[in-house]
């Protein structure tokens, strides 16, 4: 009799299909990976020359300056604009620090992180949860 092999492949090419799918998955692995971390918010660091209390109140007025500015909107347009000056003394007469400092305080805070605040701002799922986000 003659009998008939049931394999569908041989075990030498089911092994190199084998030892490719788990390097796939490892590179998916390592990619998917990546791509959460950059996702990650991190918030910008303190300057030396800035004390605690007036960069988290810069922080927070920047934020809820913008908000003012930009209400409800993501359009992107709205957003740059709104980031346009927004640094400007005469936007924070109503916080804890005198205007000068406050100005000193915000443009710390967005000098090099201009594109991460703007990014933030852009994808917020909500104008509540955007200022803790920012001001860790």
């Amino acid at each position: 009799k003659h009998i008939k092999n049931t394999n569908f492949l041989d075990p030498n090419t089911s092994m190199k299909i084998i030892a490719i799918f788990f390097v796939l998955l490892a590179l998916f692995s390592i990619v998917s990976a990546d791509k959460k971390k950059k996702k990650k918010y991190q918030p910008p660091s303190k300057p030396s020359d800035i004390n605690e209390g007036l960069w988290c109140n810069s922080c927070q007025a920047l934020t809820r300056e913008m908000l003012k500015r930009v209400r409800e909107s993501k359009k992107e347009s709205d957003i740059y604009d709104a980031f346009d000056g927004i640094c400007n003394q005469r936007n924070f007469a109503i916080y804890d620090f005198p205007p000068p400092d406050m100005q000193r305080g915000c443009e710390a805070f967005i000098n090099g992180n201009t594109d991460v605040i703007l990014k933030e701002f852009l994808k917020r799922k909500d104008n509540d949860s955007i200022e803790n986000r920012l001001c860790k």
